[in-house]
């Protein structure tokens, strides 16, 4: 598995990236690629996801310089600002050997197990995809898959402001409660040593 570090990129360049690299990925050209980025404000909706979930209009989005998007992969609407960190995994889902349930469960183990090294004792609950500190989701997890090849991924509160989850109902879910690593640990953390230290996770965990 390679790592691809774009920094901070605005999400429809990143998103083109992506499909760039699944085209390349079911040519076999590439290896399986974990993608890490920050994003500008910007609420993204699934492809099943409701419109009424989006608590303000699309004018008052523009007025606040907040990108919205309908787009293929699984999941509800949800919010991507500056100090999430999003993964976009690029992976060949290799004859069944994989199936997208159970790719989604290990990547829900491995955040869990990237939180708890950080003394954040984290969880799944039944019928949510997604990571829980207790009743407070800290990341979301949404995938869409092109002829065994995943794209998009997950979502990681780490330092981001977490009142733009007020514009939405996060994942379709009235009063989902929403937290943050800086939010558990009540201080900030090198989003660089997230990435990193996540990306080591991830390589050994696949």
């Amino acid at each position: 598995m390679e790592i691809v570090d774009l920094g901070i990129k605005n999400f429809m360049e990143a998103y083109q990236l992506q499909k760039l690299y699944v085209e390349k990925r079911k040519n076999n050209e590439i290896d399986d690629l974990l993608i890490l980025v920050e994003h500008p404000p910007v609420i993204t909706i699934g492809r099943n996801g409701k419109i009424e979930n989006l608590l303000i209009s699309k004018d008052r989005l523009k007025e606040l310089n907040i990108e919205f998007y309908q787009i293929e992969r699984g999941g509800d609407i949800t919010i991507h600002n500056y100090g999430q960190l999003v993964g976009y995994l690029i992976f060949y889902l290799r004859n069944g050997f994989w199936s997208i349930k159970n790719f989604i469960n290990k990547i829900e183990d491995l955040i869990i197990q990237f939180l708890k090294s950080l003394d954040i004792n984290a969880e799944k609950k039944e019928k949510f995809i997604g990571v829980f500190v207790k009743d407070k989701k800290i990341c979301s997890i949404g995938m869409a898959i092109d002829k065994n090849v995943t794209f998009h991924g997950f979502a990681l509160n780490v330092n981001n402001d977490l009142s733009y989850f007020r514009l939405i109902n996060p994942c379709g879910i009235k009063g989902l409660k929403i937290t943050s690593i800086k939010e558990e640990l009540k201080k900030e953390i090198l989003i660089e040593k997230v990435k990193k230290d996540l990306a080591e996770i991830f390589k050994n965990g696949f």
